[in-house]
Parts: structure tokens; sequence; C-alpha cells
């Protein structure tokens, strides 16, 4: 169950390491309003603290005047291009490059190292008969497919692990008519397990909740157990309100996975309502309560 989640969240929000937003920039209708083309950010040690206190700052914590990162922007104020550890000579530490429709929607995005090479990719391909296609690839290597209808409803996904011997891949179906969904995992094409969720219903009100395991090696045949559902779209069984409860994370009326869109880990970053020059903050050191204060600066530079 909790894979699945997993595999929606690394693509919805896109397969690339995630970072804590540390500084908040201006959002994308005030940089394409005041045609900024990139914004360089660095990052300063100012002082250290300890309980509110100021401190002799660490030695290891030097005033770098050095770029952390450089974003670029189209002229819809939508992320470009971003340049980590970017230098004057034009090399980087990594780069990542976004590719978006006419519609404003990201269709493609990439990250290369300082070499070169491709460190991963994802792309979302519309087939021919509307659906969505979502592949992914880590160092040239497929990783994991998506399936999402016209209405954004994923109804198969596919994650890839290991090499030779140890290849594996976990398959997801979701069938919308029988309102079921399985999880099948495979190594070397052979069925180590599967597990199915089926929901019951009249008129859009949840009735039972039937739940099949099958483990290789195990039993011979899928253990299958029924349960009622509330009113809620809960799973009604004796662990309810647990954290053991193997189905506090199903419900009926969420039981659909949805494929919202790409989406870059530093969007959600661009939500200032006016240009931002600088700002302090302060990051935890150690346990003790000591803390270094950071100053971002940001330099634009325009169309």
């Amino acid at each position: 169950m909790q894979t699945f989640k997993i595999l929606i969240c690394l693509i919805s929000f896109l397969a690339i390491n995630p970072i804590q937003a540390q500084y908040f920039l201006p959002k994308p209708q005030v940089l394409a309003a005041a045609k900024v083309k990139s914004i360089s950010v660095q990052k300063i040690a100012l002082r250290q603290e300890k309980m509110g206190k100021p401190e002799a700052l660490d030695p290891d914590f030097q005033r770098s005047e050095a770029i952390l990162i450089t974003y670029f922007f189209n002229d819809r104020g939508l992320i470009d291009s971003v340049y980590h550890g970017p230098k004057e000579d034009g090399s980087y530490y990594k780069k990542e490059v976004l590719l978006y429709d006419s519609l404003g929607r990201i269709m493609e995005v990439s990250s290369t190292g300082m070499s070169g090479e491709v460190i991963s990719k994802t792309e979302v391909v519309k087939t021919e008969d509307g659906n969505w296609y979502i592949p992914s690839w880590d160092r040239g290597v497929l990783n994991s497919e998506l399936y999402s209808r016209p209405d954004s409803i994923v109804y198969k996904s596919i994650m890839y692990r290991g090499y030779g011997k140890y290849k594996s891949k976990m398959i997801y179906l979701y069938d919308t008519l029988l309102d079921l969904r399985s999880e099948t995992w495979y190594q070397n094409d052979e069925i180590q397990s599967q597990r199915t969720y089926q929901w019951i219903s009249d008129q859009g009100k949840p009735q039972r909740f039937i739940y099949s395991e099958y483990v290789k090696g195990e039993t011979e045949e899928a253990k299958i157990e029924t349960y009622d559902v509330d009113s809620t779209g809960m799973v009604i069984n004796e662990l309810n309100g647990l954290i053991w409860d193997p189905f506090r994370s199903e419900n009926f009326f969420e039981r659909f996975k949805m494929f919202k869109g790409l989406k870059h880990y530093h969007q959600d970053m661009f939500r200032e309502e006016e240009i931002v020059h600088e700002l302090e903050k302060s990051e935890l050191l150690s346990f003790d309560g000591t803390e270094i204060v950071f100053r971002y600066v940001f330099s634009y530079s325009y169309y």
C-alpha cells in the first residue's frame, strides 16, 4: 500500500532529491511582469547563536560569496532551468532543465551532472487514445512507468528495481469498473506476492471491502477477507484507530490515485508578491540549541 503512494509522490512531485525550503522567491506572475531572466542565490554565514545569544562563528563556516544556485525563467516566469553550484567558467555541480507545453504544464524534466551525464529524466507523453504515459529513467535505466486516464485517474504503474538475478518489479493496476486494485510483486518475472483491494458499493455508497493476499511459499491460494465499511468510507476492523490498522490509509472516497502533473520540488518556493533581494534565516547546528544565522542574497538579471 505504502509503496504505491511513494511512486505517485515521486512522479507527481518529480523524482529529484527534495530539499527543505529556507527561502521564498517571487511568484511566476511577478517574475513575468518584471521580465526577470534569472535569480542567483548566495548563502552567507553571518553569526552563530545559542539560545538567542550570539557566539563566535565556527571557523568551518566561512563567509563565502559563492553562488549556491541560479534559476533561469521563461517569459511566463516559470522555471526554465536550475544550475546548482554554478561557477564563473560556466561549469556546475548539477543542472536541471524543464520543458513545458502551451498550457504551461511541465512535460519533461532532466537532470545532468557536472560531466554532462544524464542523471535522471521524466517525461509526460500523451498517447493516441488520450491517456497519459509518464516514464522515468535513472542514469539511463527505466525505473518507473505510470499510466493515467484523461481524468487523471492512475490505472497502471510499474516500478523496476535491481539487476540480473535480483531484478524485480511491482505492478499496480486499477480496474475502475470493478473498483479493484491489485499490487503484484515479480522477481525475474515470477510472482512473489499479490494483494488486491476491492470496494463494493451501491449508488456511490460503500458497503463492503474485500482484501486478498497471496505470498509465494506461505499459501497455495490467496487469503480472502471481507469487511464492512462505515459511512465515511473507512474499513471497519478490530484495529481501527490504532497505528497497526492495516487499512488505515484505505478510504472508499479516496480510492483513486490521481496524477496531477509533474511539479518541480522548488516550485512552491515561488510565492512572494514582490521582488525579494535578501533575507536572514537561522539553521539548527546542534541539539544544544546552537544555530547559524545565514543571509540569503538574491541577484536578478532581466530580459
